[in-house]
Formats: C-alpha cells, structure tokens, sequence
C-alpha cells in the first residue's frame, strides 16, 4: 500500500517556495532600486534632494519586508513589499511614463508572493495596482519633476522592461513548479485514493462474509430522528424479506418484543444511555410467522459533540436453537435432581417398609411354631397374609413408579368406558369390610389418546384409595367414577362418602411416602405415583375433601 500523502508537508512546501519567490522578488526589486539610484546620482542633476525620499521609502520597505519574511512573517512581508511598491512605482509614474509597465509584475506578484490563504487581499492588491495604473495614466499632476534626457528615458525604459520581463520570468516559473508539485501530489492522492477504495472494498467484503458467517443482523438506531436502519441479515433472520419494514421505528421494534421481555429490555437502555458501556440482550422476538425467537442482541452508541447520544449501533443472532437447549438441559437437571431426591426417599423408606413386614412374618413364624391348636396357627397365617399383601403392594407401587420414571410414553385410543369396566372388576373383589356400591358413569362413546396402562394405574390407584378408606359407619357406601369433556380436555372424577381427608393435609397429600392417618395401611406411594403419572400424561390433578364427608379427585387430561 503507497503511503498516505502527507497535505500537512505539501502545504508547508508551497509556503516554503513562495517565501523563495518572495525572496526572489525582493531582491530582484532591491538591485533594480539600487541600479536607478546610482543612474539618477550621476544622469539626473539636482534631482536626489526631491527624489530621495522616495529612494528611501523604497530601501526601507523592502529591506522590512525581507526581514520578516526571514522571521516568517509571510503575510506581513507581502503586505510591506507589495505596498511599497505600489506607492513607488505610482510615484514615478507620475513624472515618467516608462515607469507604468511596473504595475503589471507588482500586480502579478501579488497573485503569488501573498499566501493562498488571504484570498481577499491578493485580490485587493491587484485591484490597488490597477486602480494606481489609471490614475497614473489618465492623470495630470505630479508628485516631483524630472528632467531626463532622450537617452535617460531610454535608460528607465529598458531597466522598467527588463524588470518587469524577469518578474514575469520568475513568477512564471514559479507557477510551473507550483503546477507540477499540485500534479504531482494529485497523482500522489489519486493513487492513494484507489488504494483506499480497493482495500474499502475488501474490507467491506470480509465484513459482509464475517457478518453472513456469523449469522448477525446489523440494525442502526438514529436517536434524534428516531429513525432505524435494518440490514437484509437482519429482516432474514426475523422471516421479512429485504423489501419489508421500510419505514421501521423504534416503537414497532418494541412491538415485536415478548410482553414479558419489554421491562427487561427498557432496563437495559437505560443503563446503557446512563453509562455509555456497551449492552448485551436476550429477549424474545415475534418472527413474521407469528412465533417467537429468542435473539440475542448486542451494541454501543456515539456521542454528539456536546456528549449526547446521537446513533445507536448493534448487532442481533438468533440463539433459539441454544435455548431450546438450555432449556432442555434445564428440565433435565432438575429431573435429575428430582428423581434423585425420589430415590434418596425411596431407599430411605424402602429400607423401613420392606423391612418391616418381613419381620413381622418372620415373628409371626416363630411365634405359630409354638402354638398349641390349629386355630392359633390359622389366626397367624392370617396375619402373615396381611403383612405379605402389604409388601406386594409396596412391591407394586415401587414397580409402578420405575415404569413411569423409565417408560416412555405411548399413546393410543382409549375408551374411558371399557377401561372404567375393566379397572373396576379388578378391583371389586378387593378386601372391603363393607359392600361398596361402584358405579362408572361413563357414557360408552368417550374417548380420548393417551397411554392406556399408566391411565389404568391412576385409576386403579384412585378407585382402590376409595376402597381403602370407606366409612364402615356409613349404611351405603359408594364410589361414583363420571366423566365430562369439553373442546381441549376430558375430566375424570372419582367420588366417595368415605373417611375423608382433613384439610391440613390437601398440600402434601401427593408427596412421597406422605400418609394422611397414622393409620393408614398404605405404601404412600398411590398418590405420589398418581400425579407423577397425570404429569407425565401433560394434565394436572386436584382433590376436595372433608373428614367424615368424603373425597372427590378430579384428574384434567388432554383429548390427544
């Protein structure tokens, strides 16, 4: 790549050559000066006494003028020059007309010598020297009078020709090289021009692919017109073509936003317009498909000179593939985390309940050894078997809840009817110390999608609680199973007139291991299992119950 022309040093150099050429002038001027004294001195008698002020004038201003142009005073030097010159030269005109051609280097001079900047008093010099011209020319007065012969006259002729063509001369070829030196820096700045543009170009083709590979969407956000700039990147990675959002603001930006993203997102420009440090976002986004990205969006913003923000400049990405993932990984976890807590509470209780029916089977073994009749060792083959169903039931709930954990799930068409009937006639042989009225209320043309043996584990579960806990005190018994769908979900609801639940228990009676009564023959697992069940089924369950009363459960499935 060339180097960058350095304006600086091509303008320090113009002002060095015209201080040359000022130079140049002023001496040509002082020798000129000096030749005519001498040829007034020895031609011209009895004309030094009205004349030599002016020789004078002439001597001082010039030698005043070059002193500042060796202090660098160039506009103060061209100034004293070209005035004394103007005034000399009028003066002499007056009496000699040889002397008028001098006006035409002296106003061509100050074209040059006074630097290009002082554009108004180069001017107003040439307008002086013209303005001298004609009045020499055209007037009829004198300032002193000269009496020269034919011969002098042609002495100050040549010496005012000579004069002026060499003035000519040297600011002609100042010009020249001024003119080749401009040339030759616009060659400088054109090359460096093209360079620029080339490597502009690249650069612009390396941002464009980092930008593509990235996957980003620029966006420019004018805070004083309130106006946005959107990329093509960015209207694609919302869904909108680059035809879309052409007169987008800020306000319909904040309209894409999720609800509950706004706040989050208003937050963060505060902070960003409060200290200046660059933001970093993660919102929700509505595409023009009507769902919603999760965008990450990333920026900084300039000031105006007064130290407001002027343009906000970023970037945005869509992360919702990341999310879906974190979000996973999230659910994982804590699914992880919960079954491990199960499982710690599982060992921890299963260490008891296994435990303790075996030794009450083992004891009552020993103990029926001993016994003196066949009644006795029938008494305690009862209470084995008790003990034995109970294990056999923990055993199962323990089974139920692995198939659950484990099992994916599979959906088919169930009829509630048909499965009403089948869970019911397995259970109606249950051991009850009362005769229970069960009445499926389930009209035969229900049906929904779901997985047709954990629905039968929670309705087992829940018709054979209300087994469990009836009210023997109470003269009809009953459990009711109805049914009721609407457009998105169907309602199962398991009602009885049994012992009933006390209120205190309602938030915990779906726990682990978690037993309403002191007296409960339960694993307490039926209920944990049951809504470990429903969830995994994507609905939810709720129970009402009263002490003495009874229970209802209502289990919200979805039809498919």
């Amino acid at each position: 790549m060339p180097p960058k022309p350095d304006i600086t040093l091509n303008l320090r150099s113009t002002e060095e050559r015209q201080a040359v050429l000022r130079t140049q002038v002023l001496m040509l001027a002082l020798s000129v000066a000096t030749a005519l004294f001498f040829f007034d001195l020895l031609h011209i008698r009895g004309l030094i006494p009205g004349v030599l002020p002016f020789y004078t004038l002439l001597f001082g201003g010039l030698g005043l003028a070059l002193y500042l142009n060796q202090r660098r005073k160039f506009a103060a030097s061209s100034y004293v020059a070209l005035g004394t010159l103007n005034v000399i030269v009028f003066s002499f005109s007056l009496s000699l007309d040889e002397v008028l051609m001098l006006f035409t280097p002296v106003a061509v001079g100050a074209l040059v010598i006074i630097p290009f900047e002082y554009r108004a008093a180069r001017w107003g010099f040439v307008i002086l020297s013209y303005t001298l011209f004609c009045i020499s020319l055209f007037g009829d007065f004198e300032l002193f009078r000269v009496d020269i012969d034919e011969t002098g006259e042609s002495v100050v002729f040549f010496a005012s020709g000579t004069t002026a063509i060499v003035c000519l001369l040297v600011v002609l070829q100042f010009w020249i090289r001024q003119t080749q030196a401009t040339e030759a820096n616009l060659q400088q700045q054109r090359r460096h021009l093209l360079q620029l543009t080339d490597d502009l170009q690249k650069s612009k083709e390396r941002f464009s692919l980092v930008i593509k590979g990235s996957g980003a969407g620029i966006y420019e956000w004018n805070v004083k017109t309130n106006t946005l700039y959107l990329s093509n990147e960015w209207k694609q990675i919302m869904g909108y073509s680059s035809d879309d959002l052409q007169d987008f603001m800020i306000e319909d930006l904040t309209g894409l936003m999720h609800p509950d993203d706004r706040p989050e997102l208003h937050r963060k420009i505060e902070e960003h317009f409060a200290d200046r440090k660059p933001f970093q976002n993660e919102s929700r986004r509505r595409h023009k498909n009507g769902t919603y990205r999760w965008i990450y969006d990333s920026g900084l913003s300039t000031t105006d000179e007064n130290g407001n923000i002027d343009v906000v400049v970023g970037s945005i990405i869509d992360i919702t593939e990341r999310k879906s993932a974190e979000l996973l990984m999230h659910d994982q976890n804590e699914w992880l985390k919960k079954t491990n807590r199960d499982l710690d509470q599982l060992v921890h209780s299963a260490s008891h309940d296994l435990r303790s029916p075996l030794s009450s089977v083992l004891g009552l073994l020993t103990i029926s050894e001993m016994a003196g009749s066949k009644e006795e060792i029938y008494a305690y083959h009862g209470m084995i078997r008790d003990r034995v169903r109970k294990l056999d039931e923990f055993v199962t709930d323990v089974l139920h809840y692995s198939r659950n954990s484990h099992r994916e799930v599979v959906k088919s068409e169930v009829s509630l009817a048909q499965l009403a009937k089948e869970t019911v006639d397995e259970l109606k042989y249950a051991d009850s110390k009362v005769a229970i009225d069960i009445s499926p209320a389930v009209s035969n043309d229900v049906t929904i999608v779901t997985d047709y043996g954990r629905l039968k584990t929670v309705l087992g579960n829940l018709i054979g609680n209300s087994i469990k806990y009836s009210d023997p005190r109470k003269d009809e018994p009953f459990i009711k199973l109805e049914t009721t769908l609407d457009s998105n979900a169907c309602m199962i609801a398991v009602h009885d007139n049994g012992i009933g639940i006390g209120k205190e228990h309602h938030e915990k009676i779906f726990e682990m291991f978690y037993r309403a009564t002191e007296n409960s023959s339960g694993s307490g697992l039926g209920l944990f299992i049951t809504k470990e069940i429903v969830e995994k089924l994507g609905g939810t369950i709720s129970i009402s119950s009263t002490p003495r009363v009874g229970t209802s459960v209502w289990v919200k499935l979805p039809l498919a």
